[in-house]
């Protein structure tokens, strides 16, 4: 029905799934979205999102550094890893708020991705061990690998942790309803 929002909602998750790759997959995806929203976001009836200003201006900031960094190449190199900040809230700023329906769409095919991953790294764990004979191939940044900080797996885990254990007390709640009537 809407195809130019739907190929958005499918690139947002990418980007979110992309997060466990190589730091150079989500680079792309965020770039290939960037590209599609100058392709489609026009086509897109749009609402103004005032918060998604705040990572503008934290880039802006950064930006101001360069008047004052004893090395303006290295600041620069800077700006240019972290320039997410300006460039994905502006295309986010112009799209049309998304439903409900779409978030959870997206928030279940990144927790879906999540498991997919986990089962990656355990069953590389496996290999592992069986080769090094080492416990430590299940811990920390050896379960993960070193381009992905162990904590920020954690951390965009977590997400789809809630979103489970929401989904489990949803049947939970649903069964005591059909129980009761």
């Amino acid at each position: 029905k809407n195809k130019p929002l739907l190929v958005l909602i499918f690139l947002i998750t990418s980007i979110l799934i992309t997060l466990f790759l190589k730091p150079f997959y989500n680079s792309v995806s965020i770039l290939i979205f960037i590209l599609a929203f100058l392709t489609y976001g026009f086509k897109l009836k749009f609402s103004f999102n005032k918060t998604l200003i705040l990572p503008i201006i934290l880039y802006l900031i950064m930006a101001l550094t360069l008047f004052w960094t004893t090395n303006f190449e290295l600041s620069l190199f800077g700006l240019k890893k972290e320039s997410v900040f300006l460039f994905l809230p502006l295309t986010f700023l112009f799209l049309p708020k998304l439903n409900s329906r779409k978030v959870y769409k997206i928030i279940r095919l990144y927790s879906f991705s999540v498991i997919i991953f986990a089962f990656y790294c355990f069953i590389k764990a496996i290999v592992n061990y069986s080769i090094y004979k080492t416990k430590d191939v299940f811990l920390f940044h050896n379960l993960v690998t070193l381009d992905l900080n162990a904590i920020y797996i954690a951390s965009f885990s977590s997400l789809s942790l809630f979103y489970f254990i929401i989904l489990k007390n949803k049947k939970k709640i649903k069964r005591m309803i059909l129980i009761t009537n």
